[in-house]
């Protein structure tokens, strides 16, 4: 997967309680990972991952520089990026962080009091800031979603191909002939129960194998920024759900990742 994706390991509570939200509204693919042992595999199907490392509570300082030592040996992980997100200063004078790769960097957060979140937020911006992708967008075939709008005084229903914050991809149960810039007010959007109210332009239309027409659809400025984000949560849900299934994969071929 060509994606510049980002994983917490056992993240502090700032970044469940104060981050995610604002991670997602940047478009940013973010996974809570609490166990150690699964990373490693999942990482194997990323291309350039950032993975965050909390070693702070939960395993012992000996037990992160013993797997750290060996996750820097492991040239199967060379494309893995690594920062440690520590309130523990010792940790910059260590012998072992000192001689890290430079794929490895450790991040001093500032007390709890003030948090860190702008340290996090740097970092990742600085790890995505060559994306070729913008905007995270969702394959919705296998999802519960639906839309709606009016055409010529009759509505007109079908389902979602894919959808992003800025467009989507749609198909309708019948056979429709929309031209291109053409401009829909008041689309109703369903996504897992969620009912949304877009406007959107057609900026042109594909074929599947059976030669129907899926069209795809821009939002424009008419869309609220609420409705926006709350299809970029979808979207990342979405997306987690993928990464959850390859995780059981990786879980069932029992790959051998030392504990």
């Amino acid at each position: 997967m060509s994606r510049k994706t980002i994983f917490f390991i056992d993240p502090h509570n700032v970044v469940r309680n104060k981050l995610y939200d604002s991670l997602i509204d940047e478009e940013h693919e973010v996974y809570f990972l609490n166990d150690y042992t699964l990373f490693p595999a999942i990482c194997r199907s990323f291309s350039s991952p950032l993975i965050i490392i909390n070693p702070d509570r939960g395993r012992s300082f000996s037990f992160w520089k013993t797997k750290l030592k060996e996750l820097s040996n492991d040239g199967s992980l060379s494309h893995v990026k690594i920062a440690i997100a520590t309130y523990n200063r010792s940790l910059l004078e260590d012998p072992l962080f000192i001689s890290l790769p430079d794929r490895y960097s450790v991040l001093l957060l500032r007390n709890e009091k003030t948090d860190g979140t702008a340290e996090i937020i740097q970092l990742i911006r600085n790890h995505t800031k060559e994306r070729n992708r913008k905007y995270l967008r969702a394959d919705c075939r296998n999802e519960e979603t639906s839309f709606n709008v009016k055409i010529d005084g009759i509505f007109e229903y079908g389902t979602i191909s894919e959808i992003s914050s800025v467009g989507m991809s749609v198909q309708f149960q019948t056979s429709i002939d929309l031209l291109k810039n053409s401009f829909l007010p008041d689309i109703q959007i369903k996504l897992k129960g969620s009912l949304l109210l877009l406007s959107a332009v057609v900026a042109g239309f594909r074929t599947d194998p059976n030669g129907k027409k899926i069209y795809v659809l821009l939002f424009d400025g008419r869309t609220p920024e609420n409705s926006r984000s709350k299809i970029r949560h979808f979207v990342s849900k979405v997306i987690h759900g993928d990464v959850e299934k390859e995780l059981a994969v990786q879980m069932r071929r029992r790959l051998p990742v030392s504990a």
